[in-house]
């Protein structure tokens, strides 16, 4: 009778964990802010564009340095911070979904571009800057070798035909196609290209942004804005 007992306990036990596991990890539904209310769930999907989003608690701990002017320093404080609960996207958001979103919210531009408009005033502003002279750079273009760069590349040399310095800030993880599609934009336009390459003070900044925004990518954030203005005034 006793091991009968013990057996139906047991099993019990594991189908009571296996419930919490279940409610744990199950994604709940919602489809407007009205249906959030009184939700509890740690785990959420966002009906209209199918987020998926994580519930961030009341409570939570944050590891600071607790000298601000000194991001390398190793003295560091760790602080809990009280605020109302919130819902955060569990995975970053796609242009797809994005794009589902804004069709979800039935939104609309105010008004359509008139690209032709556009080019107009572009090649008025090229030649407002023109330099009158071939003996320097004629503008710097920050670039990383992705599209956006790419495209701004094309624009300056072969449509506003400008000879520019392109100036790049190394990323975090530089990855072999990245390298290529850098090497590639050179190629492609004949232009220059200046690289700012990361010395080991440079981890310690991630670890340190980490710890004081959340977000390892800070120093690079900072870099690819600050550094090419830094090179615009340098090369005047």
């Amino acid at each position: 009778m006793i091991k009968r007992l013990v057996i139906v306990t047991m099993v019990l036990t594991i189908v009571s964990v296996n419930l919490a596991l279940t409610e744990e990890t199950k994604w709940i539904v919602v489809r407007n802010v009205k249906k959030l209310k009184g939700i509890k769930a740690k785990k959420i999907t966002w009906q209209k564009d199918d987020a998926k989003m994580v519930r961030i608690p009341k409570k939570f701990k944050r590891t600071t340095h607790n000298e601000l002017s000194n991001l390398v320093s190793q003295k560091k404080e760790t602080m809990t911070k009280e605020s109302d609960f919130f819902y955060m996207d569990a995975y970053e958001v796609t242009i797809g979904q994005f794009k589902k979103f804004l069709q979800s919210s039935g939104y609309k531009p105010m008004k359509s571009i008139n690209w032709d408009e556009r080019k107009e005033e572009f090649l008025e502003l090229v030649e407002s800057i023109r330099p009158k002279d071939n003996s320097n750079y004629d503008c710097i273009i920050p670039v990383s070798g992705g599209k956006d760069s790419t495209y701004q590349t094309y624009l300056i040399k072969e449509i506003a035909n400008f000879n520019p310095l392109l100036v790049s800030f190394e990323p975090s993880c530089p990855t072999e196609i990245g390298k290529q599609n850098l090497q590639n934009l050179v190629d492609s336009f004949n232009v220059d290209l200046i690289q700012m390459r990361k010395s080991p003070t440079y981890r310690k900044l991630c670890r340190a942004g980490f710890d004081i925004v959340g977000d390892h990518e800070w120093p690079n954030h900072v870099g690819v804005f600050c550094w090419p203005m830094q090179m615009a005034v340098k090369l005047n």
